[in-house]
């Protein structure tokens, strides 16, 4: 009867605390303390940003910016993040490093760290987390190698819809990451699996507009167990059932992924010139936030704007940008990730720059930066 019914499993928790400190005369005072944990829970787990998770990820996020527990302070430091945090900064730093005890170690070494008792145990203990992270990156990058081969190696996979890969060498812990990276550049809903314990194990991630929980229960006859949410989830099954489900997965993605689904696209909230981008623009924008699932960042549109020749090609396809718009003496920069390909065919034109916005300290005062997530030439 809980009314609201997209909280995560910290979030759960902390209500659960919450219920505990009503019935035993403990103040909310005392419970509070718990809210960086539950931001990012939140924020890592996929779950909407919205109703009474975008009210604890807010007062989660106030309390990791203001005073973090020692453990996750430490963690901060070894991670380089800066003050203040945003959920990009705990889905993209803190979280992978907590993560990543649990999927190429012992994930008691997370829980060593968050109950640390002093800053210099804290920063041994968070370095041990570092390390583990740079172990996961490594299986990580040649397992999405071995997983992209599988699907343009699949004679019909440019008519499916759908990813379901299984190899039962595959490490249980990084078969997440692989079905966010597989779903994202191939742009279908993806299921990755592994064999553990003698049950194909699987992790499975969707697209926008394609309700990915509401799929796994037309194929639960299939399963041991399954769980999660539209977005992301996993399932247990014996690896016999496999087959079955690669197609019976398959027929309901067929069936049920809207042709505007299939082709990613950004949903511009407005044209914002640089001239507007101005301290109390950003203020009121950030009154919009937490941003995630359900109320994402927005992203806006430049129109007519070029590189002042400064734009620097990075490692990975990456992009340095320095831009101007016509018509304006602002010069504006920031960072596109993979976008090398497209700036170099249309570096020395006007351009459309579709990007969200930033917080960034640079010697010591704060600025606006870009998060160029596409470019075009001016139309």
């Amino acid at each position: 009867p809980y009314p609201y019914k997209e909280l995560s499993g910290c979030g759960i928790a902390f209500k659960f605390a919450q219920a505990y400190a009503q019935q035993n005369g403990v103040t909310v005072h005392d419970i509070e303390h718990l809210l960086d944990f539950v931001a990012i829970s939140i924020a890592c787990d996929i779950v909407p940003m919205a109703g009474e998770n975008r009210i604890m990820a807010a007062f989660g996020l106030q309390r990791l910016n203001r005073e973090p527990r020692v453990g996750l302070w430490a963690l901060i430091q070894r991670c380089g993040r800066r003050y203040p945090l945003t959920i990009s900064d705990l889905v993209f730093g803190l979280g992978p490093l907590i993560n990543a005890a649990g999927r190429v170690g012992d994930a008691r070494e997370a829980v060593k760290l968050m109950l640390s008792a002093d800053k210099q145990s804290a920063l041994d203990n968070a370095g041990a987390l570092v390390e583990r992270n740079r172990q996961r990156r490594e299986v990580d990058f040649a397992m999405a190698i071995t997983a992209r081969q599988q699907v343009t190696e699949q004679p019909d996979w440019e008519a499916r819809k759908s990813v379901v890969l299984f190899d039962p060498a595959w490490h249980k812990g990084i078969i997440g990451i692989a079905a966010s990276r597989i779903a994202e550049e191939f742009h279908r809903p993806t299921v990755i699996l592994t064999q553990s314990e003698g049950r194909a194990v699987g992790s499975a991630r969707s697209v926008a507009g394609f309700d990915l929980y509401d799929a796994l229960q037309q194929c639960e006859h299939l399963f041991y167990s399954y769980g999660g949410h539209a977005h992301a989830a996993g399932m247990q099954m014996p690896p016999e059932n496999v087959p079955a489900f690669v197609e019976k997965f398959e027929a309901i993605v067929q069936e049920n992924l809207q042709k505007e689904s299939e082709t990613p696209v950004l949903e511009i909230a407005g044209d914002l010139n640089f001239e507007d981008i101005t301290p109390k623009f950003w203020r009121v924008l950030r009154q919009f936030g937490p941003f995630g699932p359900h109320n994402m960042t927005p992203v806006f549109c430049a129109r007519r704007v070029r590189d002042t020749g400064k734009s620097q090609l990075l490692a990975n396809d990456h992009v340095r940008f320095s831009l101007k718009q016509t018509g304006s003496h602002k010069t504006m920069t920031g960072m596109g990730f993979g976008l090398g390909a497209a700036f170099s065919t249309l570096r020395g034109r006007e351009l459309d720059v579709a990007f969200s916005l930033r917080e960034e300290v640079w010697r010591g005062e704060m600025v606006l930066t870009l998060q160029v997530k596409d470019v075009r030439e001016a139309g």
